[in-house]
């Protein structure tokens, strides 16, 4: 029975990484796939200005993409657990502190061109429609891949339990990577919601109203983030915290390393003389009491917010329920409180598990590549370098084992569409039609045919990321760490 799930998954994992492999096949030993806790909905609200509209905002698209794209995980096969941080902060802060490790006027005159040239390529900064910051953007290639009739970019597949091996028609050798999915610790099992909030299944637009800029209101804002604050030195390298030893060279990295909303906070936790903050650069730190009010958007992805939020999600979604209000119209959908609010309701099931062995999935996907184009791989490949502060290898090993603060950075992600789930075992009838999610697949928004034991799930959803571990960041250790 364990070993017909532990089947079904391994046959998802091996049949993706390997596609994904074989078409990158350069990228083998530095990538690992791994999926979602629970699928993130894509609804057509997140790219149009307004429900009713005929046509997706292609600006709109590609901001959604930048968020959705831009946390850092950890480097896990089992699960994809995003971090506190993100990509374009941590790898601002790589490039901001490189300094040449060399007296040599041609090493150091090679060096500065490279990292000159990826500054100006990581500078430029577009405004956001949803909130009033800046971002970088980033693409996705299919750059459409959030609509579902574009069938150009969708693929069909299958796989169910008694299979032994995986019947894929992808061609050549099969990837061995340095981390591969070990079923048997985190099973796919049925995620079974509570009564009250199971009739979230049936009217998902409960949960596009909690994924809207209006529903956390300014006033929650101001009293819940003081409360996760006390948390931000925990969340924080101990190398890079501890500024008795790194005074001026570590303090304004600490701060950088945060969301601008977090950053006064934070300072404001560690004690800081005189001496050191004069030496460092307080002041561009330093935000305006107001930025502690912005919206919850801002917030999203962080494991310090979510902590704090979530009682107020939970609180909204159920507010919702006793009392429905319409279904927005008018109201962008933003993709990652989406992902939030869909987390924080898998922290109130039960787990159901799988009973039956004839279990099916059947769905289409489509596997959409990232690119950032602030970015430099130049850069990044560099020698000889150091950041103050900071000891060789402190960003990033370079190897599976890796704790540095800039570990793996997404590079793809596994949209699916037209799920079919069947052929579970009558036991599990009553724990399937309360389930929220199976495994990495989100169920909200769902049909049963009971008579068939035939899941139905057509909407896009997120369900699993390919993610490259970063090279050995930085090469070198700060010759005088003091």
């Amino acid at each position: 029975m364990d070993g017909s799930i532990e089947n079904l998954m391994g046959n998802v994992f091996n049949y993706f990484l390997s596609l994904y492999q074989q078409i990158n096949s350069s990228a083998i030993d530095e990538t690992f796939l791994a999926f979602e806790p629970i699928g993130t909905r894509i609804t057509p609200n997140m790219f149009k200005l307004r429900s009713t509209d005929a046509t997706y905002f292609d600006k709109l698209a590609v901001e959604q993409l930048s968020d959705l794209i831009n946390s850092i995980p950890e480097i896990d096969a089992n699960v994809f657990r995003r971090t506190i941080k993100d990509v374009d902060e941590m790898y601002g802060i790589l490039l901001e502190g490189a300094t040449p490790g060399t007296e040599d006027n041609g090493e150091v005159t090679l060096f500065n061109t490279l990292k000159s040239k990826a500054v100006r390529k990581f500078e430029p900064t577009v405004g956001y429609y949803q909130k009033p910051l800046q971002y970088r953007p980033s693409y996705a290639m299919p750059s459409d891949w959030y609509d579902a009739s574009a069938e150009g970019n969708w693929t069909a597949y299958s796989t169910q339990m008694e299979e032994k091996k995986e019947h894929s028609s992808i061609p050549g050798k099969q990837p061995s990577p340095k981390l591969q999915l070990n079923p048997t610790v985190l099973k796919w099992k049925w995620q079974v919601l509570p009564d009250d909030l199971s009739p979230i299944l049936e009217k998902p637009y409960f949960i596009d109203r909690i994924s809207t800029s209006q529903i956390l209101k300014q006033e929650d804002i101001r009293t819940t983030l003081p409360q996760s604050f006390k948390t931000v030195k925990s969340h924080i390298k101990p190398s890079v915290l501890n500024l008795e030893l790194k005074a001026n060279k570590a303090a304004s990295f600490m701060a950088r390393s945060l969301s601008p909303n977090l950053r006064n906070a934070a300072l404001s936790e560690v004690t800081l003389s005189k001496a050191v903050l004069s030496k460092t650069a307080f002041q561009s730190l330093s935000r305006p009491k107001q930025d502690l009010a912005i919206k919850a958007d801002v917030l999203e992805g962080s494991a310090i917010s979510k902590n704090s939020i979530s009682p107020i999600i939970l609180e909204q979604i159920r507010a919702q329920i006793a009392e429905p209000a319409p279904a927005p119209t008018h109201e962008v959908v933003n993709v990652s409180l989406q992902s939030s609010a869909l987390s924080v309701l898998l922290t109130t099931t039960s787990t159901q598990s799988v009973e039956s062995k004839q279990l099916s999935l059947s769905f289409k996907y489509c596997l959409v590549n990232v690119d950032r184009p602030w970015l430099s791989n130049a850069f990044l490949s560099a020698k000889g370098w150091y950041v103050p502060g900071f000891e060789a290898g402190g960003f990033s090993t370079g190897t599976a084992n890796n704790e540095g603060i800039l570990p793996a950075v997404p590079i793809a992600f596994i949209a699916i569409k037209d799920l079919q789930i069947s052929g579970w075992d009558n036991s599990e009838s009553e724990s399937v039609e309360k389930a929220v999610s199976f495994g990495p697949f989100v169920l909200v928004d769902r049909t049963i045919d009971k008579t068939a034991k035939t899941l139905t799930c057509s909407g896009i959803q997120v369900i699993g990321w390919v993610c490259q571990i970063m090279p050995f960041l930085p090469p070198l250790s700060d010759p005088d760490p003091r």
